[in-house]
């Protein structure tokens, strides 16, 4: 189920069928790199919404976890724990991150959590 209008309801009618959550983790920038990030979010989505499609029913496709590119570990860090705290509230026993941004990985497995790394490929 992906965390649209239509679906909202769905998802609090089969609540406690849905386990898991899938959030994307999307970078932004304004300044050279920007192509590359807006190549790797575009990825990224399409992706996270094919695995959503394939287990839809039993995993929730949240909004993106969106970041500038610049941004420091730390505060990525904070952002991320913030993000947790609010899926382990919510009794989502699963949490599966998926980004093409690497520098994630530690980030992520440290809290115990899955995460798939994915490198962008060129979409255009």
């Amino acid at each position: 189920m992906e965390w649209n209008a239509k679906e909202s309801a769905s998802f609090f009618e089969s609540r406690e069928y849905i386990d898991t959550c899938l959030v994307p983790i999307i970078p932004l920038s304004f300044d050279h790199d920007g192509k590359d990030c807006g190549n790797s979010s575009e990825y990224i989505f399409r992706i996270s919404k094919q695995i959503e499609n394939q287990f839809k029913g039993r995993i929730l496709l949240t909004p993106p976890l969106t970041y500038f590119k610049s941004s420091t570990q730390e505060f990525n860090n904070q952002v991320l724990e913030e993000w947790c705290k609010q899926f382990e509230q919510s009794n989502f026993n699963y949490q599966v991150y998926i980004s093409s941004d690497l520098d994630w990985k530690p980030i992520v497995e440290e809290k115990g959590y899955t995460f798939i790394w994915l490198p962008a490929l060129p979409m255009l």
